[in-house]
């Protein structure tokens, strides 16, 4: 995970936060618009819509219109629709899945929920699972924790948790890659 925050991902962020902040704060309109870009960030996972928002030579009329099936195929609420159109007028649907995500990410840091992405070795198992949630649930005072797990057997034992900008590494990679780090600082030295 990079430490920093590349000018993408900040540009993303201001439009997801804008669109938080133009949210009604009715329940209801945060269920629709959570639905809505659950929905839409699912449908870009597609390539060919994935093609469709990168591709540069996009007239303004073709952008607008691919922003417009967006919000329709989605069921967008006015919210959705107007940063749908705000993307597609500034020739930035390209950050479509970022803005999403980044969306998500503030949606549930607002409600209390921490999202973690979890890389181990070997699948973790449900009590490890739990155990885990705890532990950030803790660190982190939150009121809850999501956990998104892949396995990536290069990490040989062990995990890496990415939470809150923050990485907690307990894998037998990183703790190799520690030590040679130290071995290397103390030969030069």
């Amino acid at each position: 995970m990079s430490q920093t925050i590349s000018q993408t991902t900040r540009v993303a962020s201001r439009y997801a936060a804008a669109m938080l902040a133009a949210m009604p704060n009715k329940p209801e309109a945060v269920s629709a618009i959570q639905a809505s870009v659950a929905a839409l960030a699912t449908a870009l996972a597609t390539p060919t819509l994935n093609a469709a928002i990168k591709n540069p030579r996009l007239s303004p009329a073709q952008r607008k219109q691919i922003a417009t099936s967006c919000a329709k195929a989605a069921e967008a609420p006015e919210t959705l629709k107007g940063l749908l159109q705000v993307l597609a007028a500034n020739r930035r649907l390209y950050l479509l899945p970022e803005v999403l995500e980044s969306f998500q990410d503030q949606m549930a840091a607002k409600q209390g929920v921490v999202p973690v992405m979890v890389h181990s070795a070997q699948a973790l198992t449900d009590m490890q699972k739990i155990q885990l949630k705890m532990l950030i649930k803790q660190s982190t005072k939150a009121k809850d924790v999501t956990l998104a797990e892949t396995v990536k057997p290069h990490l040989i034992g062990g995990f890496r948790a990415f939470f809150n900008g923050m990485v907690w590494d307990t894998s037998v990679g990183g703790k190799l890659t520690r030590l040679k780090a130290k071995l290397n600082q103390a030969v030069t030295q």
